[in-house]
């Protein structure tokens, strides 16, 4: 858990945040990134239109394995905040476990009547990267027609904006 730890949260305030819900997730067998980010590809209802580097270096190459059942916490950030304050409005760095590529991608496939939130904002979890083995925090999001995937350090310093929503698995 040191790839979470390592944040400064020394001056990091208690964001906004609430739950909104909780939704199951069906276990898999196995799952590649690789087979979902590329341009053009059809996710649930969405085209794929965007990759971002970031995402590709750390994420795009991940494959799971035995993924399990599991329920998914759906929270909403209600003001702007830095990632030291997410987590603690969270509930702190013991709450964010390494999450699977798996689920946010399921999170698209189900659409607008599933979890996610699909206007324009962002939809976001914490997950380790097996490049560098630190806090990153992989996203998707829908403008218009245009689904988007993206990735950024945890100790980027542009933060979140209100009504972005974040998972823990």
């Amino acid at each position: 858990m040191d790839w979470i730890h390592g944040l400064d949260y020394t001056n990091a305030k208690t964001a906004e945040i609430t739950k909104k819900a909780e939704i199951f997730i069906p276990g898999v067998e196995t799952f590649c990134m690789t087979d979902y980010i590329k341009v053009g590809t059809q996710i649930g209802s969405y085209r794929v239109t965007y990759v971002g580097k970031s995402f590709m270096k750390h994420f795009g190459n991940v494959e799971e394995t035995h993924i399990p059942d599991t329920t998914l916490s759906v929270y909403q950030l209600h003001e702007w905040g830095l990632d030291p304050d997410v987590i603690t409005g969270l509930g702190g760095p013991d709450r964010i476990s390494d999450n699977l590529m798996y689920h946010l991608v399921q999170i698209i496939k189900l659409g607008a009547d599933g979890p996610g939130i699909f206007n324009g904002y962002t939809n976001l979890f914490y997950k380790k990267s097996p490049v560098d083995g630190q806090l990153w925090s992989p996203h998707f999001y829908l403008r218009g027609d245009r689904l988007g995937f993206g990735a950024l350090p945890a100790c980027y310093d542009d933060g979140w904006e209100p009504g972005d929503q974040i998972y823990l698995f």
